[in-house]
């Protein structure tokens, strides 16, 4: 199913860069074609959002370095020249799906960069307390409000106009399988998941 709802759109992204190179240089076409790019960004994250709210799937644990999950988050997330993303110097194994918490961290790192508007700063932070992993993503944003922290886990809450309000509920839904919690603080806005350092299969 996701193959079949993500192909046409792999399709008309490979016809936009095409169109790209067609151009070349022309400046007015190029900004066109960014946001048609964008477009295409969020249709892909709104898929994404749904898809994996919906699937549940088996945890494949492994032991694995942060460092090696945020050099393929990193490379997974397209970012503006306007951002800074801020990593931790220090490294720690985590006994983890990595599959898994890069969706956690894709989605708080998305949210990040829609909250700072393309310009500022997001900061990755990671460290241990006695028997858990703490991972911290804070963003230069303005912050949110406490009457929408108070529901910012809820299926299907959002703020944004094209969101779907199913991202940050997957990621608590992910957690949650690797019997750990998640928390945020505002502002600046801190998303804080704690999890286990070692996590039984489910």
């Amino acid at each position: 199913m996701a193959h079949d709802i993500k192909n046409p759109i792999s399709v008309i992204s490979m016809s936009l860069e095409n169109l790209r190179e067609l151009y070349g240089v022309d400046e007015s076409k190029q900004k066109q074609f960014d946001k048609v790019e964008r477009s295409i960004d969020v249709i892909i994250h709104q898929i994404d959002d749904v898809l994996n709210f919906v699937r549940e799937q088996p945890l494949e644990i492994s032991k694995i370095k942060f460092s090696e999950i945020i050099r393929e988050l990193l490379d997974s997330i397209k970012i503006s020249n306007e951002i800074k993303i801020i990593i931790p110097k220090n490294d720690i194994e985590i006994s983890c799906d990595k599959n898994q918490i890069l969706i956690c961290l894709n989605n708080l790192i998305t949210n990040g960069i829609q909250a700072i508007r393309d310009k500022g700063e997001i900061q990755i932070r990671v460290s241990e307390q006695k028997d858990n992993v703490i991972i911290q993503v804070q963003d230069s944003g303005k912050g949110v409000s406490k009457e929408n922290i108070e529901k910012i886990f809820e299926p299907l809450f959002t703020t944004k106009q094209k969101g779907t309000g199913l991202g940050l509920s997957s990621v608590v839904a992910i957690i949650d399988s690797h019997h750990g919690k998640i928390s945020v603080t505002s502002p600046p806005t801190i998303f804080t998941i704690t999890l286990p350092k070692t996590t039984d299969k489910t």
